[in-house]
């Protein structure tokens, strides 16, 4: 009976061991669509950052008159290959208006050095014209009305005197010696047989605010030519030696 026991308890035993659950493992996988979406949606932020970098670049392009064109052209596109390739051909289309930009610059900046060249000539012969105008018509006007050459008074007479009114004018005197005035204008300058400073044509050298080759009468054998100021009015300076 006790032997019975035994085997009975030993079979129990058995049994409750081969009945006990096996211990499992589980182990969660991702499926592959949604790995595939993740990586598409990663790709597609991508792309959207690099559409905004690009886009903030082409808008600093300062020469870039149709930059809106680009910026569509990015925001359209596909892959980064392409949003670069709308990038470059910006970059490549502002150059080139920068380029035009700076030629028609020097273009402009040429023409108005020329336009300022042609003005400053134009006033140059203006000039130039006036002063044979003026030329002309002191000829005329000595032609008209010739002036006195009379020998009324010689030098040492003159300066005896100090002073000569003569024809409506005051004539005073100053040495060549003590007011040289040796970098005048006088062509042909001398001192002629009377004592007198003359120019080549004969013209006694006077002093005056007369326009400079104003001729006046003199009683001195020749008539004289404003060479030099220091008087004015009525009054002339004579040049002697």
């Amino acid at each position: 009976m006790k032997n019975l026991l035994l085997l009975i308890g030993g079979l129990s035993s058995i049994i409750l061991l081969g009945s006990a659950s096996p211990k499992t493992e589980t182990v969660q996988t991702t499926p592959v669509n949604e790995t595939v979406n993740l990586e598409e949606d990663a790709r597609k932020a991508d792309l959207l950052v690099l559409k905004d970098e690009v886009t903030n670049k082409i808008k600093k392009l300062e020469h870039l008159t149709d930059a809106s064109s680009y910026i569509s052209q990015v925001k359209n596109a596909k892959t980064a290959l392409e949003i670069n390739i709308h990038l470059q051909n910006a970059v490549n289309k502002n150059e080139e208006a920068k380029k035009a930009e700076e030629v028609k610059k020097a273009e402009e900046a040429r023409l108005a050095e020329e336009a300022k060249k042609a003005e400053e000539a134009r006033l140059a012969e203006e000039a130039r014209l006036a002063e044979e105008a003026k030329k002309a018509e002191e000829a005329q006007a000595v032609e008209a009305n010739p002036v006195s050459s009379e020998m009324l008074y010689t030098l040492d007479q003159f300066m005896f005197a100090g002073v000569i009114n003569y024809a409506g004018y005051k004539y005073t005197f100053y040495s060549e010696k003590i007011l040289p005035g040796m970098g005048l204008s006088i062509p042909g300058r001398h001192v002629n047989a009377n004592g007198f400073v003359a120019d080549g044509d004969g013209y006694i050298v006077l002093a005056n605010d007369a326009p400079l080759g104003t001729v006046f009468p003199t009683p001195f054998g020749a008539p004289g030519k404003v060479y030099d100021r220091g008087t004015g009015g009525n009054h002339l300076d004579v040049y002697v030696q």
